[in-house]
């Protein structure tokens, strides 16, 4: 009893240290995307995916009222 006790223990420590391990930041050295580049900077095949939260965004906009129309009537709105 108590050995399957401490082999649970330990598994549970393991679990644990390999899913905060998992959920640490990688450090970055190389930035992805050069600073001076960052405002010009698209994903490929997908577009208006970037933006700045602190200014207004025609497309933010465009991507709420799709989603509310899509969603609305299963709230019955």
């Amino acid at each position: 009893m108590k050995r399957s006790r401490i082999v649970v223990g330990v598994l549970a420590m393991a679990g644990g240290l390999f899913w905060a391990a998992g959920c640490a930041p990688a450090k970055r050295t190389i930035p992805a995307v050069p600073e001076e580049l960052a405002d010009a900077a698209q994903v490929p095949h997908i577009s208006d995916v970037r933006g700045w939260g602190d200014g207004y965004s025609p497309a933010m906009e465009r991507s709420l009222v799709g989603a509310w129309r899509q969603e609305s009537p299963l709230f019955h709105f």
